[in-house]
C-alpha cells in the first residue's frame, strides 16, 4: 500500500504512488481529503475507500467532499453516508464498486444523510464497477429520510443504479447504462 490513512483530518494533495504492493491509497473509516494524486504500477491504482466496522465514510454533522484525482475511488464494501452528514462528489470524480471476495456481497454507496453530485453533463461524474459486468456492484442506495441531488453523472454496471427507499428523487442529466435496473423507487 502506498499510503494507509485512517483520519478525516488528513489532506493528501499532489502525490504520486508508484509500484506499491497494494492500493495506491487505502482510506479506512471517515474519508480524508484527496486532490490531484496519481499512481501507476500499483497492485490497484486507486484510492480504496473502506468504511471501517460501521461502514461510515462521512463525519457526523459535517460535510465531506470527494474531489477529482487521476486515481479512481474504489468502494471497498458497503460504505455509508451517515444520517447527520452530507457527501458532496465533485465534477471529475470516478467511483468504482470493487469486486469483493465474499460470496453474495457487493460494494455499494448507502446514503442515510445527504448526497450531492455536482456534475453538469453525464460524463462529469462516473459511478461504475471495477469489472464491466452488469450487476457487479450494488449501486447507490438512498435510505428512508435521505436526500439526494444527482446531476451530471453516469451510473453503470450496477445491480440497481439508484435505489430510492422513501426518499425524494432529484435526477438531472444522469445516464443509466448497463445496469440490471437503472432506477428503482419504493414509496
Amino acid at each position: 500500500i502506498g499510503l494507509y490513512v485512517n483520519t478525516p483530518d488528513a489532506i493528501i494533495d499532489s502525490n504520486t504512488f508508484t509500484a506499491n504492493k497494494g492500493e495506491a491509497i487505502f482510506s479506512v473509516d471517515r474519508i480524508a481529503t484527496f486532490t490531484n494524486n496519481s499512481g501507476s504500477g500499483n497492485n490497484k491504482d486507486a484510492i480504496s475507500v473502506y468504511g471501517g466496522w460501521n461502514g461510515f465514510i462521512t463525519v457526523d454533522n459535517a460535510t465531506t467532499t470527494i474531489k477529482a484525482n487521476s486515481l479512481p475511488y474504489f468502494l471497498n464494501g458497503a460504505v455509508q453516508v451517515s444520517a447527520s452528514s452530507t457527501l458532496i462528489i465533485e465534477k471529475g470524480v470516478v467511483i468504482k464498486g470493487a469486486i469483493l471476495s465474499y460470496p453474495n456481497l457487493k460494494s455499494s454507496l448507502g446514503v442515510a444523510g445527504n448526497l450531492i453530485v455536482s456534475g453538469e453533463s453525464p460524463d462529469d461524474v462516473i459511478f461504475t464497477s471495477e469489472t464491466p459486468v452488469k450487476g457487479s456492484w450494488e449501486g447507490i442506495v438512498l435510505h428512508p429520510g435521505s436526500f439526494s441531488s444527482i446531476k451530471g453523472a453516469t451510473i453503470s454496471y450496477a445491480e440497481i443504479g439508484a435505489q430510492y427507499q422513501e426518499s425524494p428523487i432529484y435526477l438531472e442529466n444522469v445516464k443509466f447504462e448497463y445496469n440490471e435496473f437503472g432506477v428503482l423507487a419504493d414509496s
